[in-house]
């Protein structure tokens, strides 16, 4: 970049500059440098003392205080030799300083020769910059390997296994760790005179060198399991695992030793108590004081779908569906000593069930608490039976009611519909009249449809059966309410799973239960001016589909949760007949599925469906 205010001198550098093979960009001005720099940065610059407005040693002190120009080298040029201004000029920055008037070559040469110095000034800061990194990181490898170090060295002391590292070609036992040496009974220096072979008893000492010879071979070799004698004669029964470690100049074997004492105890006690309950249809489990449980039986594990393995040493509450439900029932059993009632359970494929639960603390001889013991019985299907025969008497007798209701409407609704038609036949010419029968007949038709609304309610709908994607249901019933949504400033968020498996199912009937179950979250934040949301999820669990529906509205009172399907319940004020839900639950329940509807403690209500996959 050449920055001269004169235009002759400016055209001058500039072609000399051309002529050598340099790209150039000029700048009458301070102020057009600047701009000029924004844009992009030049390899060196040539700039003028005397500008207008701006000084030329005042936009050099400029760029070097900005970290993007300050490495740019910056080349005087002026008609004045004053020492003082050549002071100045090399105080502000710059790299050199040339006379007018201009030397082709010599300006040429100082260029050539600045270009190669920041050239070679960036090549060291990146070499400079690449070893510091390469210091740093070799730091951090330094500084992993010692932590490395550390923690193998507590973990090797602090093992409850004994650990013995023996050298690969002779067997002679290298290091053995606190517990080893405590089961032996010897100091270090005496065990590190030993074979491999020579910490089991004498008896098993050939078996101990074939083991160790077939591990040196890396032979599979299962766990086995030894006596290891101490030196006053004491047996500790142990299990047997060895891995070889091959190292830069030798192999070394490292053998782990775990006491069985304690397990055997336990193996004794847990045959005793499986004995004594393994019989029983019941879920039963013991845990300790703090929630953890250390013993179920076959019932409990069938009954929630886990492993012994993934279950024992597990805090108890995380197996029930409202975890802190559960915390509070142990802290009521901690305070009374027993606890009766029902909880519901989470399996592992993510289903769940209702439990009758009876949970008792055990006590010792002298009256310390000890364990909890714990009862369970699966009411699942029971409850879904009762509630299933209320369900159906209740229909029956809505069923009934309905019947009668439609059969006493519609007789007269068809005389009157009639005599609605013959009128308009004679009094064509009247429009006040038509006016007032079109009122009439709209009137009409609202009881007509809430007659169909009733029937609905024990007949959900005959359509047929098909495979389908309940993703396409939901996104075609938000397109038939999108102006109704609109309207009521109601805003929707869809989170719908793009990996949805098909369904058995009528699309008629799950778009009429979407319908439903929308327009419900509507009319509830009917009162609210701001913040009204509808939230649809759907996604996989185990092997059903399921699909919330959740609204940001005031909720549904706790006292009126359990009623909210049953015909004709409503805690509408206006045009609430109570059918919708109980609608929405014969869908459901003609689909094989469940609908369960809670209030989110943030607010709002969720209904969640759940429907098989085909």
């Amino acid at each position: 970049m050449v920055v001269e205010d004169n235009p002759f001198d400016l055209k001058f550098l500039a072609e000399t500059l051309k002529k050598a093979g340099y790209r150039v960009r000029p700048a009458g001005d301070g102020e057009l440098a600047l701009t000029s720099l924004r844009a992009k940065l030049p390899d060196l610059i040539l700039l003028d003392v005397n500008l207008p407005g701006m000084k030329g040693i005042e936009l050099c002190r400029r760029l070097k205080a900005d970290p993007e120009t300050k490495d740019l080298p910056v080349i005087f040029i002026s008609a004045l030799e004053e020492i003082d201004l050549k002071v100045k000029a090399l105080e502000a920055g710059a790299v050199d300083y040339v006379t007018k008037p201009i030397e082709p070559a010599e300006v040429l040469a100082r260029i050539s020769t600045h270009l190669r110095i920041h050239l070679l000034q960036h090549r060291l800061a990146l070499q400079t910059k690449k070893l510091t990194a390469e210091i740093e990181a070799r730091m951090r490898v330094n500084d992993a390997l010692q932590e490395s170090a550390a923690k193998y060295k507590a973990f090797f002391e602090n093992s409850q296994d004994a650990i013995f590292v023996a050298d690969g070609e002779t067997g002679m036992i290298l290091d053995a760790n606190n517990a080893a040496r405590r089961i032996l009974g010897r100091p270090l220096e005496e065990i590190m005179e030993m074979h491999q072979s020579e910490v089991v008893s004498p008896e098993e000492k050939e078996t101990g060198k074939e083991r160790f010879t077939k591990i040196l071979s890396k032979k599979r070799i299962g766990p086995q399991q030894y006596d290891m004698v101490s030196s006053d004669g004491l047996r500790t029964r142990v299990e047997a695992k060895s891995n070889v470690i091959e190292l830069k100049d030798r192999k070394v074997v490292v053998a782990f030793f775990r006491d069985l004492t304690d397990r055997m105890q336990w193996e004794d006690a847990l045959r005793i108590r499986n004995n004594a309950i393994s019989s029983s249809i019941n879920g039963i489990a013991l845990s300790d004081l703090e929630g953890k449980l250390t013993y179920v039986n076959e019932s409990f594990l069938e009954m929630w779908g886990y492993h012994e393995t993934e279950v024992l040493e597990k805090p108890f509450a995380g197996f029930w569906l409202w975890e802190k439900e559960a915390v509070k029932v142990l802290k009521t059993l901690m305070d009374k000593g027993t606890w009766t009632g029902e909880l519901t359970g989470k399996r592992k494929d993510g289903s769940v069930f209702d439990a009758k639960v009876l949970a008792r603390l055990v006590t010792d001889d002298k009256g310390q608490d000890m364990s909890i013991v714990s009862s369970f019985i699966d009411v699942t299907n029971e409850k879904i039976l009762r509630e299933k025969l209320i369900r159906s008497e209740r229909l029956a007798a809505s069923g009934e009611l309905a019947a009668s209701i439609a059969h006493e409407i519609n007789s007269p609704l068809q005389g009157i519909t009639s005599t609605i038609s013959a009128i308009e036949r004679t009094h064509k010419g009247d429009e006040r009249l038509f006016e007032s029968l079109d009122l009439m007949k709209g009137g009409f038709t609202r009881v007509r449809d809430i007659v169909k609304r009733l029937l609905d309610l024990n007949r959900p709908g005959k359509e047929k059966k098909q495979p389908m994607n309940v993703n396409h249901v939901i996104e075609d019933t938000m397109s038939l309410l999108r102006n109704h949504l609109k309207k009521n400033r109601v805003n929707v968020n869809l989170s719908l799973s793009p990996k949805m498996p098909g369904i058995n199912a009528s699309p008629q009937q799950l778009g009429q239960l979407f319908l439903n179950l929308i327009n419900n979250s509507v009319e509830a934040m009917a009162g609210m001016i701001n913040g009204k949301e509808i939230m649809i999820e759907s996604y996989v669990r185990g092997k059903d589909v399921v699909i919330t529906v959740a609204d940001t509205g005031p909720g549904i009172q706790e006292t009126a949760i359990k009623h909210v399907f049953e015909p004709f319940f409503t805690r509408k004020k206006k045009m609430g007949m109570g059918i919708g839900l109980s609608v929405c639950h014969g869908i459901v329940d003609d689909h094989n599925g469940a609908i369960a509807v809670k209030n989110a403690p943030e607010g709002g209500t969720v209904i969640t469906i759940s429907l098989p996959v085909k």
